[in-house]
């Protein structure tokens, strides 16, 4: 009974009977069914002649028929009437893809069998243990050759699908022929059909047995595990991937060089250049940066070696003590940079070394700028396809404004950590060694040519005036001295970026009319400034009497006017915000 039950498991007769009588009543149906088998996998030994007598056939251009195998087994004394009647009497399968895989499971198990029976042989005959794990070893070998058989079943399969498509690109390609009959035209198309019935995809019968095979499903407990949104600097957040696009020579560089010594206090620093000539560095006193810090790792190279170092990054496991830049993206791009597929074929490689824990900062280049809505302050967009912006975390664009030697970034699109159009500004300045950064007031560091000669103006019509004006009669007498053209939009806009530093709102004794007057006009006070997301700062500064206006009237700000008599003070430039940064007291991350 036992024994009777592993010959079932062993083998199926049936199975073998009903695809050998597939091939002799669809003959076409050969080739795929040879991709699939091979005469080991019958179990019956008549069944692997006649499968070895098909092969025969085929490659001799010969029909796969009753007669001709006929023929060919009586030649070989290997002819059995009864069993060639047993198959020829099934009738074919319409799905005999899934019975060939039935027979792989049964070559497989029986192989399996074989070996075992072997080894328990060699361990029984055997004269010592030493000789009997000799044998062993020499028939773990022969188990590793049915991976082998089913890897080289994979290639064949493959290499058929790939004939497969190559035919119907083919044909598709002849679709375009408009010289075509409609009947040329159904022919091509049935053809084509045909074809793709006949490349061996995976088969599943609904989305919940899809499911299962997912590779790169994540769960809840994934997600919990993820690391919170950690800033490193302003507008830099810890692993992910920051660009930062600017035109030519505004100072992407020197910033992303001042960034590279702030994060090496912490991390090791891997800079990519593509850009810049040996003597450019030593202008910017790289030299100096690299004798100070020895976790910095600066490589130049082209497209090719830059690419390389990244590929060799990729064999790590664990990135999250590393900060990468990139200057510039473009030479790193395989292809074209306006192009989406070659451009998110680099980034998809900046995701992994992102997943794998690391921190990256692309620098890359603006279009010529644009003018805005108001008029007058100049824009920049990124240059190349749009798949910079999709696939990094955060995009800033980045201009300098020569009037104060300023840097300042707007965030053109904030995934993560930062909100759109969120601005920051800065100024570079030499020291003996190398840089420094010191942050600015944003509305003070756009204030450009324009602004200067337009605020100059505003400001003598201002102190010249008897009261308090209000916008529109500032207006009207700056049209009036045809100090402005017809541009109301750009003179709000200075109007406000001049509001809490040159000029204060005051409301009218009479009505809700709101009328501007200089800081000066300001009663003597101290005022305490409160910001929406930061603590309570207090800054103040003097022309005679005078300090920063208010930006929020609170309780708190009211209680301190009636309790404090505060004397004047020495003047603290309310533009510069913090002097400077101290790298010994940036903060750990």
């Amino acid at each position: 009974m036992s024994s009777q039950i592993i010959s079932e498991n062993l083998y199926n007769l049936n199975i073998e009977r009903a695809v050998l009588s597939t091939i002799v009543f669809e003959p076409v149906q050969y080739e795929d069914i040879a991709a699939q088998l091979k005469p080991e996998d019958f179990y019956h030994p008549f069944h692997q002649h006649l499968f070895v007598a098909m092969e025969d056939l085929f490659r001799g251009d010969q029909p796969i028929d009753e007669e001709f195998l006929r023929e060919k087994l009586t030649k070989k004394n290997q002819f059995d009437e009864a069993t060639f009647l047993d198959v020829v009497s099934v009738n074919p399968l319409s799905n005999v893809k899934e019975y060939c895989a039935e027979l792989r499971k049964y070559t497989e198990k029986r192989k399996l069998i074989e070996i075992a029976t072997k080894i328990n042989r060699a361990i029984l005959e055997q004269d010592n243990v030493a000789k009997a794990k000799d044998a062993i070893l020499q028939l773990q070998t022969q188990t590793s050759d049915i991976a082998k058989i089913e890897l080289s079943e994979v290639e064949l399969k493959i290499k058929k699908n790939n004939e497969f498509k190559k035919r119907i690109y083919k044909l598709k390609n002849i679709l375009n022929d408009d010289t075509l009959t409609p009947d040329e035209r159904d022919v091509i198309e049935k053809e084509i059909a045909e074809l793709e019935q006949k490349i061996d995809r995976p088969s599943f019968t609904s989305y919940a047995d899809v499911r299962k095979h997912f590779k790169h499903k994540i769960t809840s407990e994934d997600i919990e595990k993820a690391k919170e949104v950690n800033f490193i600097f302003d507008f830099v957040i810890e692993n992910e991937i920051t660009l930062i696009a600017a035109k030519p020579g505004t100072g992407k560089t020197f910033l992303s060089l001042i960034l590279a010594q702030i994060f090496v206090k912490n991390k090791y620093v891997l800079y990519l250049d593509g850009d810049n000539s040996l003597t450019t560095l030593k202008n910017r006193k790289v030299d100096n940066l690299l004798k100070n810090y020895e976790k910095i790792d600066y490589v130049k190279g082209n497209r090719d070696e830059l690419n390389q170092e990244l590929n060799n990054l990729l064999n790590c496991t664990d990135l999250s003590d590393l900060v990468i830049f990139v200057d510039s993206g473009k030479n790193l791009i395989d292809g074209d940079r306006d192009k989406n597929k070659d451009v998110s074929k680099f980034f998809n490689k900046l995701k992994k070394l992102r997943d794998l824990g690391a921190t990256i900062i692309v620098l890359h280049h603006t279009n010529k700028q644009t003018v805005s809505e108001i008029g007058k302050i100049e824009k920049y967009v990124y240059a190349g396809s749009a798949a910079w912006e999709e696939d990094s975390s955060n995009v800033l664009i980045m201009y300098k404004n020569a009037n104060k030697n300023s840097l300042i970034l707007n965030v053109h699109k904030g995934r993560i950590g930062l909100e759109e159009d969120k601005e920051f500004a800065y100024v570079i300045n030499e020291t003996d060694d190398f840089y420094e950064l010191t942050k600015l007031d944003v509305n003070y560091a756009k204030e450009d040519e324009n602004f200067d000669e337009l605020k100059t103006a505003i400001l003598d019509i201002i102190n010249s005036a008897e009261k308090p004006l209000s916008k529109n009669q500032i207006f009207s007498l700056l049209k009036k001295q045809e100090l402005i053209e017809n541009n109301k939009d750009y003179f709000y806009y200075v109007l406000n970026l001049g509001l809490n530093r040159h000029w204060n709102f005051q409301k009218a004794e009479k009505g809700t009319a709101v009328y501007v007057i200089p800081v000066e006009f300001v009663e003597q006070k101290e005022t305490v400034i409160e910001y929406q997301d930061e603590p309570l700062q207090t800054f103040t500064t003097t022309t005679t009497t005078a300090t920063i206006p208010i930006l929020r009237d609170s309780e708190k700000t009211k209680d301190l006017r009636q309790q404090r008599q505060v004397e004047p003070e020495p003047i603290i430039p309310p533009e510069i915000i913090t002097a400077k940064l101290d790298l010994n007291e940036m903060p750990k991350f």
